[in-house]
This record gives structure tokens, sequence and C-alpha cells, in this order.
């Protein structure tokens, strides 16, 4: 079987990761990306690191970090609910478990996965972090028991050719009131008019803002993403950090 590039689905991944993945856009279906991923897992973290030097991962954990300080440190934080390792945390399209890895030597010792791709979940499993590891589209309903989670956190899920902002509501879900979303939003979505219109951001969050769903605790714009050009790009690019509170 092939998918829409030619490809079968079976085929690694060459000619490094943005080079491959140039055809991904508002078109690509959720089957084709997932075949994406399952040709990529083996080579993604290196593929990533030569190619853009990606670090979203980096800047949606400055952000954790801050929201939920270590037991023994001064002052308060609006996220703080005690000690880390109490908190049971969402990785929303863990991927290879980048977010995972860094969080984990943080004190967040309940750490779940959710991917859609398989290959990348097991790629994720192999480093010892999460206690389970959950294969789920989130453009569906995700069939997990509502209100559980304290925190869901999110890099380089909503990107180019990925989810948009309407799948949202799903992953507030599984969140508990006042349980918090911080997750990364590529820059240049919410640089072109058609794609703010396409993946929602920030208009969808006011939305759901202004019918008491969520509150939008703070944007932190200007985050690191990708500290090179690469081959598909001509700049560096940035990230905004959202911040959102389920109501």
């Amino acid at each position: 079987m092939s998918n829409s590039d030619g490809h079968s689905n079976s085929d690694p991944i060459t000619g490094g990761r943005h080079e491959s993945l140039g055809h991904v856009g508002i078109e690509t279906s959720d089957g084709d990306l997932r075949n994406v991923y399952e040709r990529w897992a083996t080579t993604f973290n290196q593929d990533i690191e030569d190619d853009v030097k990606y670090v979203g991962h980096l800047s949606v954990c400055q952000v954790v970090v801050q929201y939920f300080p270590k037991e023994e440190s001064s002052g308060t934080s609006q996220g703080s609910k005690g000690q880390r390792s109490s908190l049971k945390v969402i990785d929303i399209g863990a991927g290879t478990g980048l977010v995972g890895s860094l969080l984990a030597p943080e004190g967040f010792s309940q750490i779940d996965a959710l991917d859609f791709s398989p290959k990348m979940l097991s790629k994720a499993g192999e480093l010892g972090v999460y206690t389970s590891l959950i294969e789920a589209n989130l453009n569906e309903e995700l069939k997990i028991e509502k209100s559980s989670y304290d925190l869901a956190i999110s890099a380089g899920t909503f990107t180019l050719g990925h989810v948009t902002a309407k799948c949202i509501p799903n992953i507030l879900s599984v969140l508990k009131p006042g349980g918090l979303f911080i997750f990364t939003v590529r820059e240049d979505l919410m640089q072109s008019e058609e794609l703010k219109k396409f993946y929602g951001f920030p208009e969808y969050l006011k939305e759901l803002e202004s019918v008491g769903v969520l509150e939008c605790v703070e944007q932190k714009d200007e985050m690191p993403y990708h500290l090179l050009a690469g081959k598909s790009f001509d700049r560096a690019l940035n990230c905004t950090v959202f911040v959102c509170k389920k109501l």
C-alpha cells in the first residue's frame, strides 16, 4: 500500500526530515500524516536536530516548570498543586517522548504519552518515563476517563499539516476543572491570514474563552522553536506557548 506521495508505508524517511515532509500542508489527511510518522520514527530525533535544531520541547517545558515549581521553591504559582510527583500529566502528541524526557528528571513521575503513530509511541516507551502509552486521534473523542488529568502539555503538535485548534475541546475533556493545557503553536500559523483562519489561532481560543470553556492565562510569544532554517525554510522559526486553564 502506498500513501499520497508514492512511498510505501514501510519505506523509511530519507533525505532529511523537512525535505521528506515538504508536501505536508492544509490538504494532508490524518492517514497520510500517520504514514509519514510511521516511516520517520526511527530517525526522527536525529533528523530534527540535524535539519532545524528543533527546541519546541525545551520552550514548553520551560513554561511548565515555571507554573509548577518544586515544593521547596518559595512563592506561589497559578498552576502549582503541590509536589510535581503527585500531578497526573498527559503529553499530547508525545511523538518520541522529547517532552517526557525533560519533565521526568524534574520530578514529574506520572506522565502518560498520547500520539496517533504506534511507532512513535514505541520509541517514547523505550525511554521508561511514561506510565502508559495511548494511541489516539485528537480529531476524535478521546476514549480516556474524563477530568482525570491535572496537566496537559504539547510541543510540536500545532504545526503545519497537523491538527487545528478545533481539537482543543477533546483535550480539555480529559483535564480536571482548573487543570492547565500548556502548548506550542508554530508562529507561521498565526502570521498568514489563510493559516490563521484554517488552524484557528488565536481566534478559536477566544471563542472558547467567551463561552466559559477555558481561560487563556498567558500567551508567551517569540519562544524558540527551530534554531536553524533547515532545508525547507528560509529562516529560523519561533513559537507561541499558550497557557490555558479549563473552567
